[in-house]
């Protein structure tokens, strides 16, 4: 039923008519998020806002023990992670999230004072969300027609290359596969800083120190519809040959194994036996694996035609489906971190600080690195 031209032509712009509705919806998006960020930052540009000379109310400023500070931020966070020759790269959608925030500080101790700055270190204790939903992926066009020349010839197969082909584009780009990686982060550094009083001017610094890192998701280790067109170029294209291929593509990764998910371990090692297919799709549901949102169309499409082909029920369906996603489960204590920023009083009431930085460590195989740029604005508390 794909053979045709037509058809194929009417689901590549049924395709092209769902990516532009939602590139749309995303540049209204930024676009309004952009407006509020111009419209706060008119706001805060009075003259003399950031800057002001000290005056008898800093200097009878009370010493405090600790400096606790609630406030608002907008970050924007990555994550890259690698190993087992494997990689992925993960983001968030338009220009980031905004969230509460709360972070702790000590007294500064001061190294060198002179007449309008000074050079110093405090300790400096910052936490943040994980919230990725988009990946960046390759497209390899130039392996979808050589790889066409050596496969069995199929229909199904012929036809996911010609999609492949017509959809590749730039070589890679940001999309939404229905992966997501939730959890937080804490770490402590002691940030050395560069200019004058918090109250009275500004400060740029930087620190490296530890932390912890706690964040669990699914991500996809593999080309976009990878998976699939290493199942379908088997010279044995039978069902179980395909299911014992996606299955062992799991288990290469390193992501999956019976001290992280002993369950899914077991039933990717038996995944062509009866049943099994079906028990992995319940499962996959249950554990919040699939989402049928964003550019996973794609990835369903290749999963509805294995599952015609192969006559799959609904569930099995789901199963392929989650056979292209890795879970991830990270709980890394005394994970390296760093930070640089520069900081601004406001009003001597608030301070906003612009940040770049965040933990990065080696856990269980991978190597993962996750960096973010932060806008906080905040009101320090001193006890």
């Amino acid at each position: 039923m794909f053979a045709t031209r037509s058809n194929s032509d009417r689901l590549f712009y049924l395709i092209l008519c769902t990516a532009m509705k939602r590139f749309l919806k995303n540049v209204l998006k930024n676009i309004g998020r952009g407006l509020i960020s111009v419209t706060t930052g008119l706001l805060l540009l009075p003259s003399g806002l950031f800057s002001q000379e000290p005056d008898e109310a800093d200097a009878g400023r009370k010493p405090y023990y600790l400096q606790i500070s609630p406030g608002v931020s907008v970050h924007s966070t990555s994550l890259y992670m690698s190993g087992h020759g494997f990689n992925a790269t993960m983001g968030q959608s338009g220009y980031g999230d905004v969230s509460w925030s709360l972070d702790m500080k000590s007294p500064d101790f001061v190294f060198y004072r002179g007449q309008k700055y000074q050079f110093g270190v405090y300790l400096l204790v910052h936490s943040g969300p994980i919230k990725l939903t988009e990946q960046t992926i390759e497209v390899d066009t130039g392996s979808s027609d050589s790889g066409s020349s050596s496969s069995s010839g199929g229909s199904s197969s012929s036809f996911l290359r010609a999609l492949a082909t017509e959809q590749a584009g730039p070589t890679t780009r940001t999309a939404n596969l229905g992966t997501r990686m939730d959890g937080f982060y804490t770490y402590a550094v002691p940030a050395f800083y560069f200019g004058g009083d918090e109250w009275t001017t500004f400060r740029v610094g930087m620190g490296i120190g530890v932390g912890n890192v706690q964040m669990s998701g699914t991500v996809d280790m593999q080309d976009y519809l990878g998976p699939f067109f290493v199942a379908m170029n088997l010279d044995n294209g039978t069902k179980e040959q395909t299911l014992r291929s996606l299955s062992a593509y799991q288990l290469m990764t390193g992501l999956v194994g019976p001290s992280t998910d002993p369950i899914r371990t077991i039933m990717l090692a038996s995944l062509d036996q009866p049943g099994m297919l079906e028990n992995y799709g319940a499962y996959a549901l249950a554990k919040g694996w699939v989402d049928l949102n964003g550019d996973s169309f794609l990835q369903m499409l290749a999963a509805s035609i294995l599952a015609n082909e192969y006559s799959l029920n609904h569930l099995e369906t789901f199963g392929l489906l989650a056979l292209q996603r890795s879970s991830v489960e990270v709980r890394k204590k005394g994970a390296a971190a760093f930070l640089m920023f520069v900081e601004l009083p406001i009003a001597r009431t608030f301070k906003f600080r612009v940040s770049f930085g965040g933990p990065f460590f080696y856990y269980q195989g991978y190597h993962y690195r996750l960096t973010g740029m932060d806008f906080a604005l905040y009101m320090p508390v001193e006890i």
